[in-house]
This record gives structure tokens, C-alpha cells and sequence, in this order.
């Protein structure tokens, strides 16, 4: 956000997970340039204030930021497990609720000052009906995950340019025109069901 303004610029927070090298975001934007704008801004004020501390020039991170379109519903929810695994994939963490900055500890409660996420609009794309609903399942979707080593990398979270039901994924396509490399390595909306 914006300080001094009332509502989100860009869009909101659903979801994130910050590494020493790479930061997943699931925001909800309704036009992309907003989104890769807030991306520009945020990787030019991490670079500045990293360079400011350390005494260098240059980019903070490698590489321009990457952007994947998500379905609401099962896809959210399988993309948000995806993102909140990340340290736990990478043998940092046995448990999300271990890495204070992933959103894990925001959706089942853990964290209540200094929330980055917007829980309501999160319900509302993930169709739960309220608060005590997306912890409890958040929390036993996680801990399957964990206990399951279900720990394999899913390259579709980041390798395409949208994930959702071939109907979602069409229209992504059609508003993107020649933008789309649409990657179909893996049959989109195959995949594990979250009831």
C-alpha cells in the first residue's frame, strides 16, 4: 500500500513467502500492469536499501520477477500450499509455521500484528465462509503436505502464464493475445482435489 491512501494501490496480499534469494507474492490485481509496477517498485526499494547498508551498486535480485495467473478455488489453494512449503522444500524448515516469513502464520492465526495479507479477500477466493473454516483447513491441507513429504517441486507455479480450468486458462490467453506462452507441460486443472 501507499502510506496516506485508504485502499490498495496494486492489489492485495494472498499470500507470500520471503527467502534470502527469491520472494513468492500471490497478490490479487485486477490489471496487470498494476502488478508489475508494484513488482518494479518493490525490487527497486529492496535494492536500494540493500545497497545503502552494504555499500554496492546494482539489483538486488536476479532477473526480472515472474508472473502466473491463478484460478480462485482449488487452484489458489494448491498455489498458496505451493508457496508456503518453499523453506520447507528447501530443508530450512520443517514446518511452514517455523519460517516467520511465509503467509502460514497469517492464515491460521498465528501472527495478528503486522499482517501483509487480506484474510477476507482471501475467503472470498478460496469460497470459505469464514475465518475459523480457512485456518482449520489451512492448517490440515499444511500439515498433509508435511507429514506426506509431499515436498516435489511444482513447476506450473512457475513456469506458466496461468493455472486454473482450461476455460480460465483460454481467457487468460485471449486478453494476453501474442503475450501468452501458455507452457503445457502438464495437463492444467489435473491435479490433486482439496475438499
Amino acid at each position: 500500500m501507499v502510506a496516506g491512501r485508504d485502499e490498495p494501490t496494486w492489489g492485495v496480499g494472498l499470500g507470500q513467502c520471503i527467502t534470502s534469494n527469491h520472494v513468492h507474492l500471490v497478490v490479487s490485481g485486477e490489471q496487470q500492469q498494476k502488478v508489475s509496477s508494484m513488482m518494479q517498485l518493490a525490487a527497486g526499494c529492496t535494492a536500494s536499501e540493500y545497497n545503502v547498508r552494504k555499500g554496492r551498486k546494482g539489483a538486488f535480485w536476479e532477473g526480472r520477477y515472474g508472473c502466473t495467473m491463478i484460478e480462485s478455488g482449488e487452484h489458489l489453494w494448491r498455489c498458496l500450499l505451493y508457496v508456503d512449503m518453499n523453506m520447507v522444500r528447501a530443508g530450512v524448515a520443517g514446518h511452514p509455521r517455523e519460517w516467520e516469513w511465509c503467509g502460514y502464520r497469517e492464515v491460521v492465526g498465528l501472527r495478528e500484528r503486522y499482517r501483509v495479507l487480506d484474510r477476507q479477500k482471501l475467503m472470498e477466493d478460496l469460497r470459505v465462509a469464514g475465518a475459523d473454516e480457512l485456518r482449520e483447513r489451512y492448517r490440515a491441507l499444511i500439515d498433509s503436505r508435511v507429514s506426506g513429504h509431499r515436498l516435489a517441486r511444482e513447476p506450473q507455479w512457475t513456469e506458466s502464464v496461468a493455472v486454473g480450468s482450461e476455460s480460465f486458462v483460454e481467457e487468460v490467453a485471449e486478453k494476453l493475445g501474442r503475450r501468452a506462452r501458455i507452457k503445457l507441460g502438464r495437463p492444467i486443472g489435473v491435479g490433486p482435489r482439496y475438499k
